[in-house]
């Protein structure tokens, strides 16, 4: 099963030293979304109301692996545990959501 999954690609810094110079650093997350092969798909425990996802266990290609951390959601070699919305994949994960199960594995699909 192919996916769109959204995958992590460091920390962006944002200072402001001229307006506020006395004002902490704001730290966020840069991501990229990228279309790859799944292994496994999960519903989450707890649901985001306004953009629902599916974990999935998804292949990186080592040219986008190089940005995500080394801990974090590595699962094996080359594979990463990332979100997949149902919005973007609503076409591929309509059987699993469907079916009412809260786990698939897709490897042999």
């Amino acid at each position: 099963m192919r996916l769109l999954v959204e995958l992590p690609q460091g920390l962006e810094v944002i200072r402001y030293r001229r307006r506020r110079p006395r004002s902490a650093p704001t730290f966020f997350r840069k991501h990229k979304f990228i279309e790859t092969m799944v292994y496994r798909i999960e519903l989450p425990k707890t649901q985001d109301d306004e953009n629902p996802y599916v974990w999935a266990d998804a292949f990186v290609p080592q040219e986008h692996a190089a940005g995500i951390p080394a801990i974090g959601g590595w699962v094996g070699p080359g594979v990463y545990r990332a979100k997949a919305y149902i919005k973007s994949n609503r076409n591929s994960l309509r059987a699993f959501l469907a079916s009412g199960d809260l786990e698939w594995d897709v490897s042999e699909v």
